[in-house]
């Protein structure tokens, strides 16, 4: 019985693992049915084969779940990147393109009603007209501005666009506005004698909130860093971290869209743009860090 036993336990791991014949097998069943030692060893041998089995499984499991998360996030990562290349690309193709002044572009006539007839070339896409009071000369100054876009040149080159509006304005002058760093033109009225020159001149602000952002983003990498040294990595470290961003996504919105010239004489227009750009760009840069994160977990499981 003894050797019989030393015999069974020693079959018993391939017992337990199915990998011996039916006839070894059903020898190893008459046994233990019998023996409650070698009983015993084989419960301690599932029991231990199921550890190990739960041991290997949770890791791969583990690794399954970050690579599944990675390709979301790389995906996600592909999606915003093809979005804000979208956005500049759109965003170039519908820059205004302003005309100079020539009376092929616009002129104006002057109806019995004492309302003025404004009319724009075929060529113009769009056009803006607004208008300000001037307290000095006692009248309304109509400022008109007309352009074209790149886009509208690839769909519609050949298509004819009439722009005629009028004003109804009996005390105004209207100039025209080349938005290109030349005097408004005078189109129709009389101005006073002492009436000087004007100029639209290009939004800067825009600028300025370029500017204002480096200026936060270096005080927040400042305050972040003396933070981090003299209480190490507490909370408010990490929210300054998170926040760092911000201030350099606006920035590099700001190049995006103001690539093709500093000035703007659309501020509202751009600014919609960078804020657009601004949220895109700082998920990207976010789905960046996590996915350079998980890639390093993934190599330490692999590990």
């Amino acid at each position: 019985m003894k050797n019989e036993c030393s015999i069974v336990r020693d079959l018993l791991p391939l017992y337990a693992e199915d990998m011996v014949s039916d006839e070894t097998k059903s020898f190893i069943d008459e046994h233990i049915k019998c023996c409650e030692n070698c009983r015993n060893e084989l419960e301690q041998i599932k029991k231990t084969n199921s550890n190990q089995q739960f041991n290997i499984e949770e890791p791969i499991k583990t690794l399954k779940n970050k690579l599944l998360k990675k390709r979301v996030m790389t995906i996600a990562l592909t999606v915003l990147i093809t979005l804000a290349a979208a956005i500049v690309i759109i965003t170039g193709l519908t820059t205004p393109k302003y005309f100079p002044y020539s009376q092929g572009i616009i002129s104006t006539q002057e109806n019995e009603s004492g309302s003025v007839t404004i009319q724009l070339s075929e060529q113009v896409a769009s056009y803006e007209c607004n208008v300000l009071y001037d307290s000095e000369s006692g009248k309304n100054l109509y400022f008109i501005e007309a352009w074209t876009t790149p886009l509208e040149k690839l769909i519609n080159s050949n298509k004819t666009r009439p722009q005629n509006f009028e004003i109804n304005d009996k005390n105004c002058l209207i100039f025209y506005s080349p938005n290109n760093g030349e005097d408004d033109v005078l189109i129709h009225g009389e101005a006073p004698e002492n009436f000087g020159n004007i100029q639209t001149l290009p939004r800067l602000v825009l600028n300025y909130y370029f500017i204002i952002a480096i200026v936060l983003f270096v005080i927040l990498i400042i305050i972040g860093a003396i933070s981090e040294k003299k209480f190490g990595r507490t909370a408010f470290v990490n929210i300054i971290n998170i926040i760092i961003p911000i201030p350099a996504s606006y920035a590099i919105a700001h190049v995006c869209t103001m690539i093709s010239g500093w000035s703007a004489y659309s501020h509202g227009r751009y600014f919609i743009t960078n804020l657009s750009l601004t949220v895109i760009i700082f998920f990207i840069n976010r789905l960046i860090l996590n996915i350079l994160a998980l890639k390093k977990e993934t190599k330490q499981i692999n590990q």
